[in-house]
């Protein structure tokens, strides 16, 4: 299956989306993120920053390859 990007859709940069089912996905992912976190403050502190370092850089470098670069 190929990606569409938001902004390669025909009706860019007016668009729309169903707030019942975004909200529902948004709150999922909220849930879990509150999960993620209570299990890091279980871990010590130079762990939790290393933790949240190694997230973060996981997140850039998939952006990086979402835009090709």
């Amino acid at each position: 299956m190929n990606a569409i990007y938001i902004w390669q859709q025909t009706d860019w940069p007016k668009f729309t989306w169903n707030d019942t089912l975004l909200s529902y996905k948004l709150g999922r992912v909220r849930g879990l993120q509150g999960k993620l976190v209570g299990k890091m403050s279980a871990l010590g502190f130079d762990l939790k920053n290393s933790a949240m370092l190694d997230t973060l850089t996981a997140d850039i470098t998939k952006s990086s390859e979402i835009e090709g670069e």
